[in-house]
């Protein structure tokens, strides 16, 4: 079995991932959110909403620092493990988000 996917394989699942997000927050929370208000002006809490998360966002990922620590946690494990038991990153990281720093 390889150990990393295609980068084709891997954008496009990225791209479906992002798009049902896309889906399930407009539906779910932009579209009710302009129905609750009145008037022309309904639009403008969902509006500064969005716009205030887009912000959030881009001024997190500015910053962060961008480091590889799936790759010096994995290094971490393999030192402090020996080979029979090298089962623990692979259960560690399904159950751990990429995001977290542990995984």
């Amino acid at each position: 079995m390889k150990r990393e996917m295609p980068p084709l394989v891997q954008n496009i699942l990225l791209g479906f991932a992002s798009g049902v997000m896309v889906a399930a927050s407009v539906w779910s929370l932009i579209i009710p959110s302009i129905e609750m208000g009145t008037g022309a002006a309904a639009v403008i809490p969902p509006a500064v909403g969005l716009l205030a998360g887009f912000a959030f966002l881009l001024l997190i990922d500015y910053i962060t620092p961008h480091i590889p620590i799936r790759s010096v946690a994995r290094k971490a494990l393999k030192a402090a493990f020996p080979a029979p038991q090298n089962w623990l990153w692979p259960s560690l990281s399904t159950i751990f988000p990429k995001e977290w720093p542990l995984a």
